[in-house]
């Protein structure tokens, strides 16, 4: 008999399909530059298990692992939680993120609104869950503020393909989905590597999986596309090695300040806001590629204020309420669920 403890409660089918769904919801925020994974994951009421669940990924789990007890292991790690984000996020980059990027491109404003009001209703369901309120603690989300601010005002530099900083990307872009707030895409695009990392790699791996399916080996032994699929392994090396060591350091924060991490976050949310105003165009920069090719490469955002006597302001005005009472209706609904399962 096993006396590993659970760090969540037993789900059932459904449960793992809607978890499933939020890790698709996850991918895709990640994804999108400006759009946080830790937000959506904060938003859709999945984020502390997630952290702690990554954080049971230790020494005594892989002590677990190589002895045999893999029930020991995959109850310790909360695995079956974990498995079905990451499938998830891993369906969002060859589907839903697809339709996505064709929104963005043809709906910029209507896609951000919805986004903008969502942070707004995450926001809102925070401050007023949030009890700890303290001098300490506004310094803490003024801090947190600021540096949310800040991070949208970075410049922008050309990308490398070197691939130490290939992998210090993978490590750096899950800040987007351990830290709400902060978009993990949001600063490849600082670094100049967006394109190449969340685009180019991504279409190289689903070109040669395609190619497999139907026993067609091209993608693979194409050179530039071989390349591509290396860096996108390099990429998701590190980035498995950044969710682990950040999830330890914000699972021991958590456990250790929760007022002034929370604290945090909510200024790191509030200062995301900027970043997802929906009025903005996008700044474009004529860059050469690897392979030759000439591309338009975005390198950042020019935001305005809308006319208000223009109908699209109105209508974004209504997605952003929409997105809204979308989030509070989700909070609302998992709040019930969790007092039901507490009865």
């Amino acid at each position: 008999m096993s006396h590993i403890k659970r760090i969540a409660p037993r789900r059932n089918g459904w449960d793992y399909l809607m978890l499933w769904i939020k890790g698709i919801v996850m991918g895709t925020a990640n994804k999108v530059p400006g759009v946080s994974g830790g937000t959506a994951a904060l938003v859709l009421g999945y984020y502390e298990e997630f952290i702690f669940s990554l954080r049971r990924i230790n020494v005594e789990a892989f002590k677990m692992l190589f002895t045999g007890r893999f029930r020991d292991f995959w109850i310790h790690t909360n695995m079956a939680f974990l498995l079905c984000i990451l499938c998830g996020t891993v369906t969002s980059f060859f589907s839903i993120s697809l339709l996505i990027d064709y929104l963005m491109e043809h709906y910029s404003i209507q896609i951000w609104a919805v986004f903008f009001g969502m942070v707004v209703g995450s926001l809102m369901h925070l401050i007023r869950k949030y009890k700890a309120w303290s001098g300490a603690t506004v310094s803490s989300m003024l801090v947190g503020l600021f540096i949310g601010i800040s991070a949208g005002m970075l410049d922008y530099s050309q990308g490398s393909e070197n691939m130490i900083i290939i992998f210090l990307c993978g490590v750096i872009s899950v800040c987007g989905m351990t830290l709400p707030g902060l978009s993990g895409s949001f600063l490849l695009m600082i670094i100049g590597n967006y394109k190449l990392l969340m685009v180019d790699s991504v279409n190289a791996v689903f070109y040669a999986l395609k190619g497999l399916a139907v026993g067609d080996l091209t993608p693979i032994y194409d050179a530039e596309n071989f390349h591509l699929m290396v860096v996108c392994a390099v990429f998701t090396a590190g980035t498995i090695i950044g969710v682990i060591t950040f999830s330890h350091i914000l699972g021991y924060l958590l456990k250790r300040y929760p007022d002034t991490v929370v604290a945090v976050i909510i200024g790191f949310v509030a200062g995301s806001l900027g970043i997802m105003w929906p009025w903005k165009e996008n700044m474009y920069e004529t860059v050469t590629l690897p392979s030759g090719e000439i591309s338009q490469v975005v390198v950042g955002y020019d935001t305005y204020i809308p006319s208000l006597t223009s109908m699209d302001t109105w209508w974004a005005g209504v997605l952003i309420l929409i997105g809204i009472l979308l989030v509070l209706w989700v909070e609302a609904v998992g709040s019930k669920k969790t007092i039901s399962q507490m009865q």
